[in-house]
């Protein structure tokens, strides 16, 4: 069976006129419903993944910062979101 990830936080509030339409993300899982491409048992709602991958790319604040965010209902303020924006990604070089 086809599994198709969504959960509401998905769409995120953006200025109106923003390039990139986050109202696609709550549309398309009712237009494959209405032309019944999938049925409701093909969506699931993601769980949190282990943190391990995570910080092995992100800082601990980073991460810390996405959980708050998801356990808040999408909810931060303009600063939180530009500190989010901005986190150093460590990259290992070698």
């Amino acid at each position: 069976m086809l599994k198709i990830a969504y959960h509401p936080i998905y769409k995120h509030p953006l200025q109106e006129g923003h390039r990139f339409p986050m109202i696609k993300y709550e549309l398309l899982p009712e237009q494959l419903l209405h032309e019944g491409t999938c049925i409701a048992e093909n969506f699931f709602t993601p769980e949190i993944p282990d943190p391990t991958p995570i910080l092995a790319v992100h800082d601990a604040a980073h991460y810390k910062n996405l959980c708050f965010f998801i356990h808040h209902g999408n909810k931060f303020n303009p600063y939180d979101i530009n500190t989010i924006k901005m986190t150093n990604i460590k990259l290992n070089i070698h």
